[in-house]
């Protein structure tokens, strides 16, 4: 079993890219950092990470039946996604905006709602298989592209990495201003936030709406 340092310093490279764009998931782990704390924040990017690692399987081990299947139905996938970007949105509007102590538990259900929220919000992305396969046919003008099973889940693993590394850095770096931070500013950070899920949200349904009726 040869696994090539370059390849997974590329499967890092690309992990960093795909997760560092600023977005709703890089809002709600700022806005959890501040608002619950260190853990809250990096178990939100978790969420992304499985997200991003199954995209990657799929297009680093071609999975064409998947692929095609979650492509077939983008639309409705990316749908549920913007609904659920509102309703998300309008939740964070609504709901408490006051700090939660460090030590407070979310328990296990809670701290699995962290993760899955954005699991979701990640895998309603269907175009993200796109972005993988274009990522990885990229670097293959400077890399050996995976030629075994081992690499290619070896390529998987270090894309999961440099997502979560970059994860464990913005959680790691908004907690640090955490309390420096007062409770009428991270009301304000909250407010924010669900404004931003609401368009998001929104620019998602008229995207698919427009992609499935034509322009108007």
């Amino acid at each position: 079993m040869i696994i090539e340092w370059q390849l997974v310093l590329t499967g890092i490279v690309i992990g960093v890219a795909v997760a560092a764009p600023i977005g709703p998931i890089n809002i709600m782990c700022i806005q959890r950092s501040l608002k619950q704390g260190f853990r809250a924040g990096l178990l939100t990017g978790m969420g992304a990470v499985l997200g991003d690692g199954m995209f990657a399987a799929i297009a680093a081990f071609s999975i064409t039946s998947v692929s095609g299947l979650l492509i077939g139905y983008s639309n409705w996938i990316e749908f549920a996604g913007g609904v659920f970007l509102i309703g998300l949105g309008l939740r964070t509007l609504l709901g408490e905006t006051a700090r939660v102590p460090d030590r407070e538990s979310a328990g296990i259900i809670g701290n699995a709602a962290l993760v899955g929220t954005t699991f979701f919000m990640t895998i309603t992305n269907p175009a993200m298989i796109l972005g993988f396969a274009a990522f990885f046919g990229s670097a293959g003008g400077w890399v050996d592209l995976p030629s075994t099973y081992w690499q290619a889940l070896a390529l998987v693993a270090a894309v999961m990495a440099g997502s979560f590394l970059w994860w464990l850095f913005l959680a790691g770096t908004i907690h640090g201003f955490r309390h420096r931070i007062g409770e009428n500013a991270i009301a304000t950070v909250n407010r924010i936030s669900g404004c931003i899920f609401v368009v998001f949200g929104m620019a998602v349904l008229l995207r698919v709406i427009t992609a499935e009726y034509g322009q108007w």
